[in-house]
């Protein structure tokens, strides 16, 4: 045990190539690691080749890296997916090579990614198979806090497209819905709107002077 201010710690002897070398402060459970010193009535199985750098209080199975090559990070963390990734805090990263970053987010499906706080968890996806309908990418504007759980964007698997709602209709590749809320186009003058070069048929904007209101280029 070295002593020295700053750089205390256990040391072992390599052999002369590379001297000593710090002992690591992860555990080798199976064939996965988690930090030393966890108490392990508040972890799950480490998953295979898998690491554990979460930090729990809560006695139970369900905390932790514990999917094959999945990787924890954060307090209350789970990663139960395969090759998935969970940071922050009580996030969960249950697809297959899924990722949850944030404040209680959950990312389910495969592939998924959740970011934010709170995201909407009425989902019910196949975490290893990939489906159109799946939830491929959201962001969580709830409140752990109030426990209300809801989307400030949702992104399906076949590229549709939805704000403030997390099911977007099946004829609109994008859905706004707002209670208190407008759409606002882009706002030209008729000046800026006659100086679009090749404009695509169907392009909408508003004009502020003259003729004032909506426009859309109907391919004339």
């Amino acid at each position: 045990y070295q002593n020295d201010l700053g750089n205390s710690g256990l040391f072992h002897y390599s052999g002369t190539t590379f001297g000593w070398l710090p002992v690591s402060e992860l555990q080798r459970l199976g064939s996965g690691w988690r930090l030393a010193g966890r108490n392990p009535a508040n972890y799950g199985p480490v998953g295979s080749d898998a690491v554990d750098f979460s930090y729990s209080i809560t006695a139970g199975t369900a905390n932790g890296a514990l999917g094959r090559s999945s990787a924890a990070f954060g307090f209350a963390t789970t990663a139960s997916g395969t090759h998935s990734l969970a940071l922050g805090s009580l996030t969960q990263a249950r697809g297959t090579s899924s990722f949850a970053a944030g404040t209680a987010v959950i990312a389910k499906a495969r592939s998924a990614v959740s970011i934010g706080e709170n995201n909407d968890d009425t989902d019910n996806p196949d975490p290893n198979t990939s489906q159109a309908s799946d939830r491929l990418f959201q962001i969580g504007n709830g409140s752990y806090s109030t426990d209300l759980r809801q989307n400030a964007l949702t992104v399906l698997r076949n590229g549709q497209v939805g704000f403030g709602t997390v099911a977007p209709h099946a004829s609109a590749l994008l859905q706004l819905t707002s209670n208190d809320k407008g759409f606002l186009p882009p706002q030209l003058t008729l000046a800026q709107r006659t100086a679009i070069a090749g404009p695509a048929p169907g392009l909408l904007l508003f004009q502020t002077d003259g003729s004032k209101g909506l426009y859309i280029f109907d391919g004339a």
